[in-house]
C-alpha cells in the first residue's frame, strides 16, 4: 500500500472517528445533579443502608469482630456523611454547578440504578 492510500484510509477513519469520540461522554453521562439528589434522598428516607468506608479500624487489625453497636456508630457516620454531602450539593444546584453538585455526591458511593 503506498503512503498516500495509507493517509487517506487514516484521514478517513478519522473523520468517523473523532466524532464519535466527542459523543462518547454524552452517551456515559445520564446523570444529573437533581437526579442523583433525588436518589440519594431516596436512600436516606427509607432508611436505605449508605456503603460504609471500608478502611480498616485500629480494632479491626487486633482481630476482633465488629460488635453490633460498632456497625451502628459506623452507619451513623456514613448516614451523616451523606446528609452532609447531599446539603452541599444542593447548594451546589442552587448556584447552577451541576459538575460541582455531582462531584459533591461522587463521595458517596450508591450502587447504580438497574
Amino acid at each position: 500500500m503506498t503512503r498516500a492510500v495509507t493517509l487517506k484510509i487514516l484521514t478517513l477513519a478519522s473523520a468517523f472517528a473523532l466524532p464519535l469520540a466527542l459523543a462518547a461522554p454524552a452517551f456515559a453521562q445520564n446523570k444529573t445533579c437533581h437526579s442523583e439528589i433525588a436518589r440519594l434522598q431516596n436512600v436516606l428516607d427509607t432508611g436505605g443502608d449508605i456503603p460504609l468506608d471500608m478502611k480498616e479500624s485500629d480494632f479491626a487489625t487486633t482481630h476482633h469482630q465488629p460488635t453490633p453497636d460498632s456497625i451502628a456508630a459506623a452507619k451513623g457516620v456514613a448516614r451523616a456523611k451523606a446528609a452532609k454531602a447531599l446539603d452541599q450539593a444542593r447548594q451546589f444546584e442552587a448556584q447552577g454547578k451541576e459538575a460541582d453538585c455531582l462531584k459533591a455526591l461522587d463521595v458517596i458511593a450508591l450502587p447504580s440504578q438497574r
